[in-house]
């Protein structure tokens, strides 16, 4: 786009999607950071808002904010783009929907590297009077790139569908926050900031951009410990769907979802079948959808709704 648009002023570029404003508000506001018109994804994506729509509300989709927020990181921190191998190894969800309400109900959860789905766990039980939940996985799942998570709420009769509650896209390049050691032993308090990590609110008016002086994952010769495990933690507000939740009564405002992963050491064949983690390219065939971003589709043949619907429905909203 920079180049055509460089080689004579009276070229223009056309940027489309279905509705024209969700995915093409991630191409243009990529693009403005890009060429310097901003410098911070907040500040792109408010102009974006503001030029676009009435109600400046332009792009609304958190894991779409969020891969604005990326590209910013790219541009401002001067990074290379390398694809980083990442272990899953335990997911946790706090506090509960509020449905579940102390009593006993069921959830499950699938993961998805691009269009593929890698991982669907089986039906986990939620014990009466849980507040929370965390499941560890028997074996880590190999992720690297573009990552989606759904969650699900099973239903009690066998006759009816389990009901998507939310979803979620991240990078394994972008995961940097290492897990204090008192995570580890289940104690769940993190700092501000690892609990909003590269979040760009649309109800904010301030970015908050991580210290630039954190090392990133994209370099593991450079991380020194690579038995430190790094966790992703992202509140409700930057989770698709639950974030519609405004008058919290299915989400608690205080929800989070965590993600406990392992860096894998360059060293290290992660292909080979003895170690403790799933093997994704045995795991599924290969998919023709696999060079899709994340923007563009979900798993199409998926009986809960795709991505690409919940986005559409929002982009024509308003």
């Amino acid at each position: 786009v920079e180049k055509w648009l460089s080689e004579d002023p009276r070229n223009v570029a056309a940027v489309h999607c279905k509705a024209g404003k969700g995915r093409t508000g991630v191409m243009v506001c990529c693009y403005m950071l890009h060429s310097r018109l901003f410098s911070s994804a907040c500040d792109a994506l408010n102009f974006y808002g503001q030029k676009r729509t009435t109600d400046r509300k332009g792009v609304t989709i958190p894991s779409q904010r969020r891969y604005v927020g990326y590209y910013s990181d790219l541009i401002q921190e001067n990074l290379d783009y390398t694809p980083v191998t990442l272990l899953i190894r335990e997911i946790r969800l706090e506090p509960l929907p509020a449905f579940f309400n102390g009593c006993q109900g069921n959830l499950m959860f699938a993961i998805y590297e691009g269009s593929i789905k890698v991982y669907s766990s089986e039906v986990l039980e939620v014990k009466k009077g849980s507040t929370d939940f965390s499941f560890r996985l028997d074996k880590c799942v190999k992720v690297c790139g573009d990552v989606k998570l759904e969650f699900f709420k099973e239903p009690k009769m066998m006759s009816m569908r389990k009901e998507k509650l939310f979803h979620f896209w991240f990078n394994t390049f972008f995961v940097r926050d290492e897990v204090p050691d008192h995570f580890e032993n289940g104690n769940c308090e993190l700092p501000e900031r690892a609990s909003r990590a590269l979040s760009y609110d649309e109800h904010s008016n301030s970015t908050q951009q991580p210290p630039l002086n954190k090392p990133r994952a994209g370099s593991l010769v450079t991380l020194g410990n690579v038995s430190k495990s790094l966790i992703l933690r992202i509140g409700k507000w930057d989770l698709d769907g639950a974030h519609k939740d405004k008058a919290n009564k299915l989400f608690s405002p205080d929800l989070k979802v965590s993600i406990l992963l392992h860096r894998v050491p360059c060293t290290e064949d992660v292909s080979a079948s003895t170690e403790p983690w799933i093997n994704n390219q045995q795991h599924l065939p290969p998919s023709p959808l696999q060079n899709r971003t994340p923007s563009e589709s979900s798993e199409p043949e998926s009986s809960e709704g795709s991505t690409a619907d919940d986005e559409d429905e929002e982009e024509e909203e308003g």
